[in-house]
């Protein structure tokens, strides 16, 4: 009877494969080659890679932060990790992530606009915004966008890789991996890079008046302040809209009382890092609340308020209760957890160089002297050439799986040259920076392409299609937000120390809360970054080897058990 049942098992699986497959070749070209996915992503990087590069930076020099405010401010990513798992948990119950990747791709380009409205009305100084108080209005709507911006960029990467997993766990589909789908968004942020360099030689614009003051006053122009010329061409087009909403978000702090409008100051004047620091804790906090915990509460709340008379539950109630006990199995799974120690290794080191690389290189291009004309464009050249680099995992995606043998191994070398490309930055001597970065671009595609790949498959092997989607966003939001509140706190916060410390006996001994990152010797810069860069590698080493070593030991192992499984299978 047993092999009865397998023949018949067999025959019905192969019957749904074949109806599968003729379900794809009757779909039309635009629906099968998923274009409306991969034009979303395309729009999605876009956003991203705009945002991610000038709007931290162009914020750190206007307002003339130091380090240590810097690494505060960053905090704010923290946003990330709680949008992820909202917008995840919201793509498994409506089982539509397709909608959450159009609202969230179209908030985050809203809010990218908005960002540089205001800083486009500072430097003009649209209603005084360079006084006082409206530099405190200014700052208060910079944190808020940047802050919300991050939530909704949280949206875009686990929507997406929801939907792409969705098409690789169906029968006929497997041809359409997780890699070649991700390949059009590299592809899509390659094209954004070329786009913006066309803009800045075409029309050859400065950004003198976006950018504020320049990180070194000897240095005539630089990379982002170019690029910030562009944005300023694209965003004068919205200048009366922008002008409009900023009069209006205006009447917020002109009604308050004068005590309120003091604290306000004393809170965004920032006199004072711990200042910056309990404001960041705060939104983190408020925040969680109103956007996660609240929510799930609400939610417990109703299951259980729609219960059976005999205990049992409807349908959408019974299959939210099944959600919720693969969600606690999977944050019990040792497995997972581990893994997520690799992540956040991965995630500081890419933290530290996304937040942290264009004031390093002002600092080596102040200290080597460098003429302009030798480095016109170093970060364009940077980002084509990791996304080259990227791309060429995609399409080895399934066979270094298969010839490493488990997908946790090709995400731990993708960490593996992660640090080597942070380590590198402290070794290297300033006249080789750009020929070096060049290389370490090359090596940080490499490393996001091998170890995306291998993160996602390895998550999928063990979560069940029910809580796919919360697993990607507890994943992505580990990332991008978790770690980016730690790089960033632990990053700024040492370098200034670090300054501090070296300038202490020096002529720049008066190193106080007035003092900005951009005033200080350039050489002193690069000292102070260089020795945290080998110190934080080290560090992360020590977390990727732990973690290799627990995959080498859980390997010996006969089999492990997948969540929602009740039989035992090998998973590794």
């Amino acid at each position: 009877m047993a092999k009865t049942d397998e023949r018949q098992e067999a025959a019905g699986n192969i019957k749904d494969t074949g109806k599968v497959a003729a379900g794809l070749e009757g779909e039309g070209f635009l629906k099968r080659m998923r274009v409306g996915e991969k034009a979303l992503f395309f729009f999605g990087n876009a956003c991203i890679y705009v945002m991610h590069t000038f709007a931290l930076n162009s914020f750190a020099v206007s307002w003339k932060i130091n380090y240590l405010k810097l690494g505060a401010a960053t905090a704010f990513s923290f946003m990330n990790m709680l949008g992820s798992l909202l917008a995840s948990h919201y793509n498994d119950r409506t089982k539509n992530p397709k909608k959450t990747l159009l609202v969230g791709t179209i908030l985050y380009a809203l809010t990218f606009s908005l960002l540089f409205g205001v800083q486009v009305a500072k430097n003009k100084n649209l209603m005084g915004m360079k006084d006082s108080l409206g530099g405190m209005l200014g700052l208060f709507l910079f944190i808020g966008l940047f802050t919300i911006g991050n939530m909704f960029s949280s949206m875009i990467y686990p929507s997406l890789d929801t939907s792409v997993m969705a098409m690789t766990h169906k029968i006929g589909a497997s041809k359409e991996s997780f890699g070649r789908q991700r390949m059009f968004g590299v592809i899509g942020h390659s094209a954004t890079t070329i786009f913006t360099e066309y803009f800045v030689e075409e029309f050859k614009l400065k950004g003198d008046t976006l950018a504020g003051n320049r990180a070194f006053p000897n240095v005539k122009s630089s990379a982002y302040e170019r690029t910030g010329g562009y944005m300023l061409f694209v965003i004068d087009i919205f200048q009366y809209a922008i002008t409009w909403l900023i009069d209006y978000c205006s009447l917020a702090v002109w009604w308050m009382p004068s005590v309120k409008k003091s604290f306000l100051k004393d809170i965004f004047a920032m006199k004072g890092a711990p200042e910056m620091i309990l404001l960041a804790i705060f939104t983190v906090i408020f925040c969680t609340l109103v956007y996660f915990i609240i929510p799930t509460r609400v939610l417990e709340y109703l299951v259980e308020k729609n219960k059976k008379e005999d205990g049992t539950y409807h349908s959408k109630e019974e299959e939210a209760k099944k959600r919720e006990v693969y969600v606690n199995d999977m944050y019990k799974n040792p497995q997972i957890i581990s893994f997520f120690a690799l992540v956040i290794a991965m995630g500081i080191g890419r933290c530290i160089i996304t937040y942290y690389l264009v004031f390093y290189s002002e600092a080596v291009k102040h200290v080597t002297k460098t003429p302009v004309s030798v480095e016109q464009k170093p970060f364009m050249v940077f980002s084509i050439v990791k996304a080259v680099a990227e791309v060429v995992c995609y399409p080895l995606e399934k066979w270094l799986i298969t010839v490493l043998g488990s997908p946790a191994v090709l995400s731990i070398i993708g960490a593996v040259l992660c640090l080597l490309r942070l380590g590198s930055y402290g070794l290297i001597q300033a006249e080789y920076f750009v020929l070096i970065g060049i290389l370490n671009e090359t090596m940080k595609g490499l490393s996001s392409g091998l170890f995306f790949c291998g993160a996602i498959r390895y998550i999928r092997d063990r979560v069940p299609g029910e809580i796919m989607s919360t697993a990607q966003g507890a994943l992505s939001g580990v990332f991008m937000g978790f770690t980016g509140l730690i790089g960033g706190v632990l990053t700024g916060s040492s370098i200034h120390y670090l300054i501090k410390n070296k300038t202490s006996s020096s002529k720049y001994s008066v190193l106080n809360d007035t003092k900005t990152l951009i005033e200080i010797d350039a050489k002193v810069h690069l000292e102070a970054f260089q020795l945290f860069l080998l110190v934080i590698t080290g560090i992360l080493f020590v977390m990727v080897g732990c973690y290799s070593v627990y995959l080498y030991l859980a390997t010996k192992r006969d089999s492990t058990k997948k969540i929602g499984d009740t039989k035992t299978e090998k998973v590794l």
